[in-house]
């Protein structure tokens, strides 16, 4: 396999697999209930993903179920989980389109959108080192938590 990209944009696993991150993460903002992804999983075991939910559509879609949360207290109700999970296995599915290695399957939901200057350049290119280093507990914790 041959891997085109920005080298910081290449996890490899501990298992020594490599996989290119934004095309993951370019996969799952297809998805209307996600909105921005950061995938990380540099030296662990599996991939791991942070989101952050489109809020217009997950509000709309916990109204309809009778949730009536601020987003902060909305990104922790067992059923926004639940309802991520659900969307994560059915992107990941398709074995032909992702090897075993890629399937995302933990993840975190962030409350707030990734911004210019912190976690994004200027030109709103992620900044894959500068979010693992402001993230590097909550990504240790998520890996623990496993």
């Amino acid at each position: 396999m041959q891997i085109l990209g920005r080298e910081d944009d290449i996890i490899v696993l501990a298992n020594g697999e490599k996989v290119l991150a934004p095309r993951l993460e370019n996969e799952l903002v297809t998805d209307p209930w996600i909105q921005q992804t950061v995938v990380v999983g540099q030296g662990q075991p599996i991939m791991a993903v942070f989101l952050v939910l489109d809020p217009m559509v997950t509000e709309e879609w916990a109204s309809a179920r009778g949730l009536s949360l601020s987003a902060e207290k909305l990104i922790e109700h067992p059923a926004i989980a639940e309802e991520t999970r659900r969307r994560l296995e059915r992107i990941f599915s398709d074995p032909s389109r992702f090897a075993s290695f890629e399937r995302i399957t933990l993840f975190r939901l962030l409350l707030h959108p990734l911004v210019v200057g912190r976690e994004l350049s200027q030109t709103r290119k992620l900044r894959r080192a500068e979010f693992n280093r402001l993230h590097a507990k909550q990504i240790e914790e998520m890996y623990l938590e496993e």
